[in-house]
C-alpha cells in the first residue's frame, strides 16, 4: 500500500517538475501535446464566439451597445418579443437589419471557422 503512496507522490513531483520546466525536454512537452493544446484553445474560442440564442458559431454578428453579440437573425427574432438584450435585458434602440454588421468577429470566425 505504501508503494501507491509513494508512486503517486512521485508522479506529483513529475507534475510539478513540469510546470516548473515548460521548456525542458522531461518535461513532457510533445508536439502531441501542443496539438492538443491548440484543440483546447479552438474549442474555447469556439465557446465564445458561439451565439447565445441559437447556440451555434455566430453568423453575420452584431454587437450590441452593452457589448453582447448574437446572429442578426437570431436578434431580429428576439426583439419580436421585446427590445432588450437577450443576456443581459438592457434596453436597446437600434434595428437589426440596419445596423452593421460587426467586421471583425465577423472575419475572426471565417479565419477560424472557414465552414
Amino acid at each position: 500500500m505504501e508503494m501507491n503512496g509513494s508512486n503517486s507522490n512521485l508522479q506529483s513531483d513529475n507534475k510539478q517538475e513540469a510546470v516548473k520546466n515548460p521548456g525542458d525536454e522531461t518535461s513532457g512537452s510533445t508536439a502531441q501535446d501542443e496539438s492538443w493544446m491548440k484543440l483546447v484553445n479552438l474549442q474555447l474560442l469556439s465557446n465564445e464566439l458561439e451565439c447565445l440564442i441559437c447556440s451555434s458559431l455566430i453568423f453575420d454578428p452584431l454587437t450590441l451597445p452593452c457589448g453582447h453579440s448574437f446572429c442578426r437573425i437570431c436578434l431580429t427574432r428576439a426583439f419580436d418579443f421585446a427590445l432588450k438584450c437577450p443576456t443581459c435585458r438592457a434596453a436597446v434602440y437600434m434595428d437589426p437589419l440596419s445596423h452593421p454588421t460587426s467586421v471583425a468577429l465577423k472575419a475572426l470566425t471565417q479565419q477560424l471557422f472557414p465552414e
